[in-house]
């Protein structure tokens, strides 16, 4: 097997991961779905409120959620330069 058809098949194969992991996180959403509705279903004082709790309590969670991935990726992506890679200057009290 030649190098090129080696990276054509390896940029296959990421691809379909990149396809396969959202797929994946959908099933996982979606079985959660279902215990927090058999959970709202099941508690009187939650089920008095309606759908609409259940809606604005998730949307919550998740809009958090998706801020601290935020973050947390921003912080991957352009992390603070140390000292070695010049992201330090040092003090010139005034000179």
């Amino acid at each position: 097997m030649s190098k090129n058809n080696n990276s054509t098949g390896s940029y296959l194969i990421a691809k379909h991961i990149d396809y396969i992991i959202p797929s994946l996180a959908l099933v996982i959403a979606l079985a959660w779905n279902s215990a927090f509705q058999k959970f709202f279903k099941s508690h009187k004082l939650l089920t008095s409120y309606g759908p609409w709790v259940y809606a604005i309590l998730v949307t919550t969670v998740i809009i958090g959620i998706i801020q601290i991935l935020e973050k947390t990726k921003a912080k991957l992506n352009n992390p603070t330069p140390t000292i070695a890679e010049g992201g330090f200057e040092p003090p010139t009290f005034g000179l």
